[in-house]
């Protein structure tokens, strides 16, 4: 039985770490990587969106609130809000858009000195 051979195995694996490549990323000046599935703010593409409401109805604290007008027989979005201060990223809303109109953005950094003001707010108990 040879002594020291754990503490070998373990100085081994530092110096691999030692030398490696660094995994830190510098955030201020670099921008970290986001993967592929981040979920970031939402997106509304305007122009591909029917105003069907499934988005506000799947969303579970109600942080979505939208307007809409009617003209022959076919609704048209005229806003479209989502309240960052309560909305918890859950990503149902992208995933019940039959019309792919909402995305995540992959914006990482979002913090504000201001909490915005979402008026008309729809609250349904």
């Amino acid at each position: 039985m040879v002594r020291g051979k754990g503490l070998l195995r373990g100085l081994l694996i530092t110096g691999k770490h030692l030398f490696g490549k660094p995994v830190t990323q510098l955030y201020p000046e670099q921008e970290p990587i986001l993967p592929a599935r981040f979920r970031g703010p939402i997106n509304v593409d305007k122009e591909k969106c029917n105003a069907c409401e499934l988005c506000v109805k799947s969303c579970p604290v109600q942080a979505i609130s939208l307007e809409a007008e009617k003209l022959d027989k076919k609704k048209i979005l005229k806003k479209y809000e989502v309240d960052p201060s309560i909305c918890m990223h859950c990503n149902l809303c992208v995933e019940s858009c039959p019309k792919d109109a909402l995305e995540n953005k992959p914006e990482f950094a979002r913090a504000t000195l201001h909490k915005p003001k979402v008026e008309n707010r729809i609250r349904r108990h």
